[in-house]
C-alpha cells in the first residue's frame, strides 16, 4: 500500500516538473520570437513570417542568417530595422536585405533570392539610349551628331567636304581595324570617340561608360545579320 503511494505522488511529482519545463520553453520561445517584430520589417512579415528571422516559421529557436544581423544591429538600435541592415546581404546570396524585401524574397535564405533584369530588356534599353546619342548634336562644339554624317540613324550613306560617308549597316562588323587617324588598331568604341573628338569637336566618351556602351550597342545593332569581317570596309 505504502508503495503504491510512494508511486503515485512520484508520478505527479514528475508531471508536474513536465509541466514547468513545458512552460519554461514556452515562454523562452515566445521571449525569442516576439511577434510585434514582424511590423519592424519592410514587408511586416509578410513573405515568411516568424520564419524571417528564425529557422523554424512558427518563431523562437534558433535564428537564421537575417535573424542573426537584426539581433545584432536592429534589437541594439531599439528593435528598428536600419539602413545598416537593409544594406547587409544576410544570407550571402548577393542581393542585399532590402532587394530581398522588395522582391519578397527570404533575407535569411541562400536559395531564395531576386530574380536578374531580362537580358534582351537590358539590351533593348541600352540600344535605344544609343540611337538618342547617335543624334544628340551636344556631344561635341559644331552643332553636328552622328546622324549629320550618317544620315537616317546611320542606314543611309552621307558626304562630309566634298568626301561620300558610307551607311553603317556592316561597319561594326568590321571592327576592331586599323584608322590612320589613329595609327593604331582600334575597337568600334573608339572608333566613336574619334569621331566625336575630331568631327564633333566633343570629349571623348570614357570606354567603360554608360554611354559609350549605348552608342557602341546601337551602332553594333545596325550590323545584325551580318558576317563579322575585322578589318574590313
Amino acid at each position: 500500500m505504502r508503495k503504491a503511494v510512494l508511486a503515485k505522488k512520484s508520478t505527479r511529482y514528475v508531471l508536474a516538473i513536465s509541466i514547468c519545463v513545458v512552460l519554461t520553453l514556452t515562454t523562452i520561445s515566445l521571449v525569442s520570437g516576439r511577434p510585434f517584430r514582424l511590423g519592424r520589417l519592410p514587408d511586416n512579415g509578410k513573405t515568411a513570417g516568424c520564419g524571417t528571422c528564425h529557422v523554424s516559421s512558427r518563431g523562437g529557436g534558433k535564428r537564421n542568417s537575417f535573424g542573426q544581423d537584426y539581433q545584432k544591429i536592429a534589437m541594439k538600435a531599439g528593435d528598428k530595422y536600419t539602413e545598416e541592415l537593409g544594406k547587409m546581404d544576410s544570407d550571402g546570396d548577393g542581393s542585399t536585405n532590402d532587394q530581398e524585401f522588395a522582391a519578397k524574397t527570404h533575407p535569411g535564405d541562400p536559395k531564395s533570392k531576386p530574380a536578374g533584369p531580362d537580358p534582351k530588356v537590358m539590351l533593348a534599353k541600352a540600344i535605344e539610349k544609343g540611337k538618342k546619342l547617335f543624334k544628340n548634336s551636344k556631344l561635341g562644339k559644331t552643332g553636328s551628331s552622328c546622324n549629320s554624317c550618317h544620315p537616317g540613324g546611320g542606314t543611309s550613306g552621307g558626304e562630309m567636304m566634298g568626301m561620300p560617308i558610307p551607311s553603317l549597316k556592316k561597319a561594326a562588323a568590321t571592327f576592331p581595324k586599323y584608322k590612320t587617324p589613329a595609327k593604331r588598331v582600334i575597337t568600334l568604341s573608339q572608333m566613336n570617340n574619334l569621331c566625336i573628338k575630331m568631327v564633333m569637336e566633343g570629349k571623348p566618351l570614357e570606354l567603360d561608360s554608360d554611354e559609350a556602351i549605348a552608342l557602341a550597342a546601337y551602332v553594333t545593332s545596325l550590323s545584325n545579320g551580318e558576317k563579322i569581317k575585322v578589318g574590313g570596309k
